[in-house]
């Protein structure tokens, strides 16, 4: 996982550098050097270990949007508990569904089926959820820990796709045309 996050970020990096280095103007090569102490000292950057990568220091040459992406990424996700993740992503479906169900407009008739979506929904979060509390802290999990987790976490949601899924059925068929458009596409205006 961190491998992949690392390669995109880098090959990100890369096809923003040439565009980077353009915008920059560079310093006279007669220009003496400053032997003071910087105020601010480059942060390293990179992947593990704070390794640098050469020409992508703070400061020297990278614009201040790719180094607050890069801050974001290495500050928001790579160093992020996966028990938290894992809670985090339970929260934001349901927030989903509230967005969804609000944006729906429902009727009388149409709230029950919704309903039985919802319960579905949350009985697959609380499953899901007993497992997130079952996560170990990254330095205690093994490989082997990781790889049944996933498959507990994939079980769940297949279970819960498969309930949900007659139940979904059932609502499609009683919204109108406007509302399907809004549930096959909820964030279009």
């Amino acid at each position: 996982m961190k491998r992949t996050f690392l390669i995109a970020a880098l090959a990100a990096g890369t096809a923003m550098m040439p565009a980077a280095f353009a915008q920059q103007p560079r310093a006279p090569a007669t220009e003496p050097l400053s032997s003071a102490p910087a105020a601010n000292p480059p942060m390293p950057m990179g992947g593990a270990g704070g390794r640098a990568m050469p020409g992508m220091q703070p400061g020297a040459g990278m614009p201040a949007g790719m180094m607050m992406r890069w801050m974001m990424m290495h500050r928001g996700m790579a160093w992020r508990n996966p028990k938290e993740a894992c809670i985090d992503r339970l929260a934001r479906r349901a927030g989903l569904l509230a967005y969804i169900r609000t944006k729906l407009n429902l009727t009388a008739q149409q709230r029950p089926l919704w309903d039985k979506i919802e319960s579905t929904a949350n009985d697959e979060a609380q499953q899901e959820r007993k497992l997130c509390e079952t996560i170990k802290p990254p330095a205690a999990e093994t490989a082997l820990d990781r790889l049944t987790r996933m498959e507990q976490m994939t079980a769940a949601r297949l279970a819960g796709l498969k309930a949900a899924i007659p139940e979904m059925r059932q609502l499609y068929q009683a919204l109108t045309p406007a509302q399907r458009a809004i549930l096959n596409h909820p964030f279009r205006s």
